[in-house]
């Protein structure tokens, strides 16, 4: 197998492992590479797939969202997420996970066609299953949160804290759902780049232009507080100093008295 200290050469063995049917040691391979490279999100949706595969739907859940949190532009952990979704019978999800995908491509025709099969009732069996061992779905979800955690841990202990970051999930459409979505998880100027992206396209959207000023205010009154904030520390700081002088001064006066 290829030197597992090579980036990407673990996730080679991993697809080997997988291939040959072994998903217990590819997703043990999987994991220890992710210790040695944390933020390899493409690993990340490859062990999330592995545990899919495997039937262990449950993590396959946790490593995926996991995924997106961290990288909402990631619409292959969304595509795989859908499946899951579908599988667990989680129907709500699974359709949401589709609309993403569809909002930011909407001629992506497998989950168009993967929406119209959900929104026809074919997750109503497996919905009616779970509901009828609804205590274990939550205890494998349980689990499932507190493994993925300690595998989180472990990265963080062997390669420096957790960072996942996107790594080529594709072409994207730019779309006001995709700049929103970025917005929402916290990518604001990655959300502004993409309306102003739409704005070039369409100049004569005067929504499209409130948006980006709304959102450029924004952030000027957030540098703004910032600098506030950062003016009354130093102040604060300045009047200390002179408090802590005149006491030194007071201390010297007070001792000269005294002889």
């Amino acid at each position: 197998m290829a030197s597992e200290s090579a980036p990407h050469a673990f996730m080679a063995d991993a697809k080997e492992l997988v291939d040959a049917g072994q998903f217990g040691k590819a997703i043990e391979v999987l994991q220890q590479g992710l210790k040695k490279f944390p933020k390899m999100v493409s690993a990340r949706v490859m062990l999330g797939e592995v545990y899919r595969t495997s039937g262990d739907l449950a993590l396959a859940r946790v490593e995926l969202e996991q995924v997106i949190k961290a990288a909402p532009d990631n619409f292959a952990a969304y595509r795989k997420l859908a499946q899951v979704y579908h599988e667990l019978g989680d129907t709500a999800s699974a359709v949401k996970a589709c609309e993403t995908i569809l909002h930011a491509n909407p001629k992506d025709r497998e989950m168009s066609h993967r929406l119209e099969e959900l929104q026809g009732g074919g997750a109503k069996a497996a919905q009616a299953k779970k509901a009828q061992h609804p205590e274990k779905h939550e205890a494998a979800k349980a689990a499932a949160d507190a493994n993925v955690k300690a595998d989180h841990a472990a990265s963080a202990s062997a390669g420096g804290e957790l960072s996942l970051t996107m790594e080529g999930s594709g072409e994207v459409t730019d779309s006001v759902t995709l700049a929103e979505l970025y917005i929402s998880q916290g990518y604001r100027e990655k959300g502004l780049e993409v309306y102003r992206r739409l704005a070039a396209e369409e100049p004569d959207n005067l929504r499209l232009h409130e948006k980006i000023m709304a959102l450029t205010e924004e952030e000027v009154r957030a540098s703004q507080a910032a600098a506030k904030a950062s003016q009354k520390t130093l102040d604060q700081a300045k009047r200390k100093a002179h408090i802590r002088r005149l006491e030194g001064w007071l201390a010297v006066i007070r001792g000269r008295r005294r002889t």
